[in-house]
């Protein structure tokens, strides 16, 4: 974040009900009003900030939701950069979720590696259930108690955010994601209102994007979950 307040007015949001944002119940239902609810989160924070021809970046969800954003208002944005942006391949007609079991990702050469990816029975049978029932990861560890969710934390950080060590960034970000862990429920169940289980968008955007008439960057890490096909299509298609 430093570095980037050095060369420009930088400003970091926090979605509506996730992060350090408020928790507002959460009572939209279907994919045409979750996108208009954080739309207008967006546009109205826009609007009192008063600021326009800037640069929009966002990360996962953050991605889909300012390419949703930029669509609506593209008269405000003068640049996308999408950070491992969700929702931006569309549900192939013969997927199969057994598919997910096997997660590729590319080498330093860029030559493809399939990783093993989750395990058959949570892939086959505890995803399901917890998408079916609006069940999030967050509302699970919620229910584990403070000292079992302290201990999950500081071991996913240490393997997947700290591989270095750094005593400092592991001790910042295990409070960090301890404390949003104690925040109550709102809008991370926008998950099952936006895609369907494997993360396929029910509010496509490549078509959409491929007409933005905006320039547009894509970030991937040679390790990512995010499915990178669709913006492969969308770079093809407007360079």
């Amino acid at each position: 974040m430093k570095p980037l307040s050095k060369h420009f007015h930088a400003f970091f949001i926090d979605i509506i009900g996730m992060g350090c944002s408020s928790r507002e119940p959460y009572r939209v239902k279907n994919a045409n009003e979750s996108v208009d609810y954080f739309v207008k989160f967006v546009e109205e924070w826009r609007r009192i900030k008063d600021i326009t021809n800037f640069f929009m970046c966002g990360h996962s969800l953050g991605g889909y939701m300012a390419t949703i954003y930029a669509i609506k208002y593209p008269q405000h944005v003068k640049k996308l950069f999408l950070i491992s942006p969700v929702g931006f391949s569309e549900k192939p007609k013969d997927f199969d979720i057994k598919r997910l079991e096997v997660v590729t990702t590319l080498d330093e050469n860029g030559n493809e590696i399939q990783n093993k990816g989750p395990p058959q029975f949570a892939m086959h049978y505890i995803w399901p259930i917890l998408w079916d029932r609006r069940i999030t990861m967050l509302d699970c560890v919620r229910r584990m108690g403070q000292t079992l969710t302290f201990d999950i934390i500081s071991a996913y950080v240490s393997e997947k955010l700290n591989p270095d060590n750094d005593e400092l960034k592991q001790e910042v970000l295990v409070e960090f994601l301890f404390q949003l862990s104690q925040f109550p429920s709102s809008t991370e169940e926008v998950l099952y209102d936006l895609f369907e289980i494997g993360c396929f968008p029910l509010f496509p955007v490549i078509e959409k994007i491929k007409k933005l008439g905006k320039p547009i960057s894509f970030v991937f890490g040679d390790k990512d979950w995010m499915d990178s096909t669709g913006a492969e299509v969308i770079i093809t298609a407007v360079s």
